[in-house]
């Protein structure tokens, strides 16, 4: 099931920083619109979600140590494609173009041209630092890509806002492609 419990602790972060005056909370209240509106979509993520909880129990161990916790990951296939997980602090990684999958984005990270700053992380493959970037403006998720394109990792629950950002990027270039042909 999708964590609910980082959906309520958002929405409390985005009711406290709405007193701040500049702040923009908007990718909180569009990630929990777009997981109530459309209902497969809802069933999709909390799929995957269990799917990685299920098979984290007997996966055999990945060939790669977790960029955040120095563990080693697990190995999942989440519709066909295969990808490492980590048991103990729930983090994804993913080897170039599998985010882009799961999100139905064409890049798996759509803003590559904003600046992006060090991450605390390094790349299970090649050990350099990787780069903190922007997923998709304007919403402030940062995650971290590998410099030399091996892949990118997600902390936990990040999977699932980059999956439900891409999401509501199909629904209003659908909606504007629909708009054009009227």
């Amino acid at each position: 099931m999708l964590n609910v419990g980082f959906i309520v602790r958002s929405i409390e972060a985005a009711t406290r920083n709405r007193r701040k005056p500049g702040l923009n909370t908007d990718h909180l209240g569009t990630m929990v619109k777009s997981l109530g509106e459309d209902p497969e979509f809802r069933k999709r993520v909390e799929a995957l979600h269990e799917e990685i909880i299920d098979q984290l129990q007997h996966a055999p161990t990945s060939r790669i140590l977790c960029p955040e916790c120095i563990r080693p990951m697990k190995q999942v296939t989440l519709e066909g494609v295969e990808i490492d997980a980590c048991p103990h602090c729930k983090g994804t990684w993913f080897d170039e173009g599998e985010l882009a999958f799961f999100t139905s984005l064409d890049e798996d990270i759509d803003n590559v041209e904003l600046r992006d700053r060090p991450s605390k992380y390094s790349c299970p493959h090649c050990t350099e630092p990787m780069r903190e970037a922007v997923f998709k403006a304007p919403f402030n998720l940062l995650v971290d890509r590998c410099p030399h394109g091996h892949g990118v990792y997600c902390e936990a629950n990040e999977f699932e806002w980059a999956m439900t950002l891409g999401h509501n990027q199909q629904q209003v270039t659908g909606r504007h492609a629909k708009k054009r042909a009227e």
